[in-house]
Order: C-alpha cells, then sequence, then structure tokens
C-alpha cells in the first residue's frame, strides 16, 4: 500500500506506477590520439513523474482524510503548486500486513503538468505530473578593497625581442617565413605518434606555434619534418654523446671494485688449487733397515 502525498495533499488514489530518475552529470572527453575518458562528477537532480487519478465519484477505495473532494480541489492544488517555492514529495510504502517498508522525501518543484480527459475513465480526470528535486543554495558575498593611493605600481616588463612574435615578411611563401605575403592557409601538423590536426595560419612557424605550443622535438608540417626546440623551429643537434662527470665517477669506481674482486678471486683460487695438489699428491716413505743386534748371550755361552 502506498500513500503519495503532495505538499501535505495526500492524492485520494496512489499512481500505478512512480518512475524516479536519478540524472549523471558525467562527461566524455575526446583525446589528441582519438581515445576517450570519462569524466566523473557528481550526480544531477533528481526527476519523478507519475500519472494519477483524480476522481469526480467517492470511491470506498479512495482516500480522503478532510472529507470528500472532486477533482477540481487537486487541480487548483496543482496551480498554486506552480510558483516559485519548493514544497516535498513523500511516499510511504508498507506491506498489506501493515510492515513499514523504505519511504521517499524529496523537496521539489512541480515542473510542468498535464490534465487528460479520457472517455475511458468517465468523468474522472488524468494528470500526468513531473517533478524535479530542489536543492537549496546561497551566495558569498565579499568587499573589494581599492589599493592603497601609495601602492607602488607594477609595470609589464618590455618584450624580450626573440620571444616576440615574427613579422610576416614581404617576399612570397618560404618554408620558415610567411606564405604568400601574409596570406593565411590550412597546414596539416602532426607530432609523430599522434593525430594529425588541420590548422590555418600563415606560415609553417604560425601553424607549429598553434597546434604543438611548447614542444620540442620532431614535427612533421605538411609531409616536412621539422626540429623544433619550446615550439621555435631550430637546427636539430649534433649526435654528441656527453658523460656527466658523476657518470664518470661511477663507472671508475665500479671498474676500480671489479679489478680489486677479480685479483681475490684469483688469489683464492690459486690456494684452493695449491690445496688440492698437495691433498692428491702420493706420500713416499723411506724405511730405515736396522742392523740385527748381536746375540751377546750366545757369544758368552761358547767363550765358556
Amino acid at each position: 500500500m502506498y500513500d503519495v502525498y503532495i505538499s501535505n495533499t495526500l492524492l485520494p488514489i496512489a499512481p500505478e506506477k512512480i518512475t524516479t530518475q536519478i540524472n549523471g552529470k558525467n562527461e566524455t572527453a575526446t583525446l589528441i590520439n582519438d581515445g576517450e575518458v570519462s569524466i566523473l562528477k557528481s550526480p544531477g537532480l533528481t526527476t519523478v513523474s507519475f500519472i494519477t487519478l483524480f476522481p469526480n465519484v467517492k470511491y470506498p477505495f479512495a482516500q480522503y482524510p478532510d472529507g470528500y473532494h472532486a477533482a477540481g480541489y487537486y487541480l487548483n492544488k496543482l496551480e498554486a503548486l506552480m510558483n516559485k517555492k519548493p514544497f516535498q514529495f513523500i511516499v510511504t510504502r508498507k506491506t498489506p500486513k501493515d510492515k513499514k517498508l523504505f519511504n521517499t522525501n524529496l523537496t521539489v518543484s512541480l515542473e510542468n503538468y498535464q490534465i487528460i480527459d479520457d472517455a475511458r475513465e468517465g468523468m474522472d480526470i488524468k494528470v500526468q505530473i513531473n517533478l524535479k528535486q530542489f536543492k537549496d543554495y546561497g551566495t558569498k558575498t565579499f568587499t573589494v578593497e581599492k589599493p592603497s593611493p601609495t601602492a607602488p605600481t607594477i609595470v609589464n616588463p618590455q618584450r624580450i625581442e626573440s620571444t616576440a612574435p615574427s613579422k610576416p615578411s614581404s617576399s612570397g611563401g618560404g618554408g620558415h617565413g610567411s606564405s604568400g605575403g601574409g596570406k593565411t592557409k590550412t597546414y596539416k601538423v602532426c607530432i609523430p605518434g599522434m593525430s594529425t590536426l588541420s590548422v590555418k595560419a600563415t606560415s609553417v612557424q604560425a601553424a607549429i606555434t598553434k597546434a604543438a605550443g611548447t614542444w620540442t622535438g620532431d614535427i612533421i608540417v605538411d609531409g616536412t619534418t621539422y626540429y623544433v626546440v619550446k615550439g621555435k623551429i631550430s637546427q636539430r643537434p649534433a649526435n654528441k654523446t656527453t658523460v656527466p662527470a658523476t657518470v664518470k665517477k661511477v663507472v671508475d669506481k665500479v671498474k676500480t671494485t671489479a679489478k680489486k674482486v677479480a685479483d681475490t678471486v684469483k688469489t683464492v683460487v690459486t690456494k684452493v688449487t695449491d690445496f688440492f695438489k698437495k691433498a692428491t699428491t702420493p706420500k713416499t716413505t723411506t724405511k730405515v733397515i736396522k742392523p740385527a743386534a748381536k746375540n751377546l748371550g750366545n757369544k758368552l755361552m761358547l767363550k765358556k
């Protein structure tokens, strides 16, 4: 069983269907390489829509807490709600056994409503109602203080000549200067590995500045590859590899340590080899044969 309230007014007959839509505000952005990413944002305002019946007959199943009211009474209520003030939209839910379920309580505004006269409904009136969630908001005020008369005046420094925009030359189209005496043409600009951009400019340099900004590296304009440094066409540097002093010190230290380790390993191997050689060589033993001792006892017996 559902009870539906619109600004403290109970609808006599609950709608057959109520649609509540929670609107998202996420956005999709297209990257320079034609890929897409999703930008997540907080949810938008919730919208509620339903069709209700305002009877012109007192039905036994309809609810009239303050007594019976015809359809015109509720239509006047809706017309009054079309002002600039929000109101509460409340839905209470419970089972046939009077067990309470979850409720809906939203602060909304009446966006629009549509009155439907349908012959199948007899003398009753159908109304389609559309509501939108309302959120309170406020404004912050601040005071702008005038600068003190004694405050120092900041003057913008003069533009450095090397960073000033180059003036188009009077001569005809050149690769790096103006094209056609300052006439605008469309250039195809592409950073390797990225999408090609169509840029309208008066020169190749202007097209590179518009498309790549402060890019440093190779860039292709109308099929020709240029080398730029911070967006300016420059001479490609020579391929010289210079080893920083810190890296050189580390390399020398590693070499010295490796040599010491190699010497230590060599010494250990030599000692182990000598040890095994001594352990496996057979020992030569010299047997000393002692002369037999004379039997002095026998000699004494012969003399006697």
